[in-house]
């Protein structure tokens, strides 16, 4: 309530809103501003109601229609509807609030910055990291990732790979306690670093790892540490289906996994600690990053989106 009466009191100071959901309720101000005769944008990162839905949330069937009776309201009013990848574009599209106005701006990573320029052994120097084939995952440790996954991979793995997780999540505790009991020698959590230092992280690895569990909305899912890992000029190691599958199996950046198939992860893993080409998949990652999904070019989307509803008013 504070930020609808906030943004209806300066709504008269500017052409356009851009509203990020989630979360979901930003709805009431977007529709507050609207009636202010200010056209809005509603960018969704993650699609809710659907995404907590997936999770086990939002089971009475009440509660579920009043959270579908918020997002319809809120698409109804939008100028257009923004989102992050291809998937979710068809989803959105698909809900008669959506129908007509979803626009594809993908996340987007400024590609320069992951420019570190090391070989992943000066980088594991730099961190007093062991000198042994290294794949990291770095990112949240949640529920959508199923990282339970990459335990029963790393199970299957000698210690001549070591598999590094940097992050924290709801998950976090309890991953680490049965890492332990499954005696993973070659399994190291590492707390979450600074924006600043995510760089060095990824050149430290000699392959990156993204992962998501099983399910539709999964598969929609094009997740940033995905880019920034092909930004870094890394192989990707991906376990999911979908989107994020595609696209590092069509550019050859990486190697797929189905998602929650732990043999199938361990397996891509020793693919690429085996392949003495992987240096060169982290370059065709690099340059697929730099042409589609460099930041400037998707501010230059958000921006045409944003011109275009201005033109509303």
């Amino acid at each position: 309530a504070t930020a609808s009466l906030a943004s209806v009191a300066i709504a008269g100071r500017f052409d356009v809103a851009l509203v990020e959901s989630p979360p979901l309720l930003l709805a009431g101000t977007a529709r507050a501003l609207r009636a202010c005769g200010l056209p809005y944008v509603f960018h969704v990162a993650d699609p809710w109601p659907d995404f907590p839905i997936a999770l086990g949330y939002l089971r009475s069937p009440l509660e579920r229609r009043v959270a579908f009776a918020i997002e319809a309201f809120a698409y109804a009013g939008a100028a257009a509807i923004t989102t992050v990848s291809p998937g979710i574009v068809g989803l959105l599209s698909s809900k008669p609030s959506g129908q007509g106005r979803v626009v594809l701006v993908p996340n987007g990573v400024d590609v320069d910055r992951f420019a570190d320029g090391r070989k992943p052994t000066e980088a594991r120097r730099a961190l007093d990291w062991p000198e042994v084939f290294t794949v990291v995952y770095a990112g949240t440790v949640g529920l959508a990732q199923g990282l339970g996954t990459l335990l029963e991979a790393a199970g299957r793995l000698g210690t001549e790979v070591r598999i590094v997780v940097v992050g924290d999540g709801v998950e976090r505790r309890e991953l680490e306690a049965r890492a332990r009991t499954m005696g993973l020698r070659n399994l190291a959590f590492h707390p979450s670093v600074p924006w600043a230092a995510v760089p060095s992280i990824l050149a430290a690895a000699d392959a990156g790892l993204v992962l998501l569990r099983e399910g539709p909305l999964y598969e929609m899912s094009l997740p940033t540490k995905l880019l920034e890992v092909m930004a870094a000029g890394r192989p990707v190691v991906v376990s999911a289906d979908g989107d994020a599958a595609d696209l590092v199996e069509r550019s050859g950046a990486g190697y797929v996994a189905a998602a929650e198939d732990p043999a199938g992860l361990a397996q891509a893993i020793d693919a690429c600690r085996r392949d003495p080409d992987r240096m060169e998949r982290g370059s065709l990652g690099r340059a697929l990053v730099r042409e589609r999904f460099a930041r400037s070019r998707t501010l230059a989307l958000l921006a045409d989106a944003l011109t275009r509803a201005a033109r509303m008013r």
